[in-house]
């Protein structure tokens, strides 16, 4: 649990493993797999109610890097000694990391958290790792040192809002399909990313449409 990080649940409920083991046990019943998402991570990593808990006065410094790799390492034993790597075919290390959070201190976290679910029993070969790079730039990320060669089935995340600003109410269903195409049209684009050689994973994309037209 958290208390050998010298962590506690606070302000949440845990340690609750009970529940998400049934979810795994479940789509091991049905033939299914699944990708965990750490959406809370101790110290939170943004401001928003996405991470669990909304705080207009969370600033980077809060989030506590080293104890969410310590959270991902119990994570990636509890499901090897289980034997249910299988199931679980994918891990995301943290779920939409603030912009406010420096990109060498992400990059650093990411290749120790890397390191921490692959030692902890979950292999190359059978689990996928996500990393959440919207808002980031590729190069700068590469510049401290993500991804490295070394790293096997690792799958870089993007989110393609479509929601903010006037422009994205004009758009036909068309034009947002064409916008997810275009490198301009995010930081990081999907373009950018499959041109930097890296696999892709569009974990969400959230579109405002009117509600008559869905051409």
């Amino acid at each position: 649990g958290l208390e050998t990080l010298g962590l506690s649940y606070e302000p949440f409920v845990g340690p609750c493993m009970q529940y998400l083991d049934q979810a795994v046990k479940w789509c091991r019943e049905l033939g299914l797999h699944l990708v965990l998402d750490l959406h809370a991570a101790p110290g939170f990593q943004n401001k928003k109610e996405t991470c669990g808990r909304a705080d207009e006065g969370w600033s980077a410094w809060t989030w506590n890097a080293d104890a969410t790799v310590g959270v991902l390492a119990l994570l990636a034993s509890h499901y090897a000694q289980r034997g249910w790597a299988g199931v679980v075919r994918g891990i995301s290390v943290l779920h939409a990391p603030s912009p406010d959070i420096d990109n060498g201190d992400l990059a650093d976290f990411y290749c120790k958290a890397y390191s921490a679910l692959r030692l902890g029993g979950l292999a190359g070969p059978d689990v996928a790792i996500y990393f959440p790079v919207s808002y980031r730039s590729l190069e700068q990320l590469r510049q401290h040192g993500f991804p490295h060669k070394e790293m096997q089935n690792i799958i870089l995340d993007l989110q393609l809002y479509h929601t903010k600003g006037d422009k994205w109410l004009s758009y036909k269903a068309r034009q947002h399909l064409q916008a997810a195409q275009d490198p301009g049209s995010h930081t990081p684009g999907l373009p950018h990313v499959l041109a930097a050689g890296c696999e892709v994973c569009v974990s969400e994309w959230n579109l405002q449409l009117p509600f008559a037209d869905v051409r």
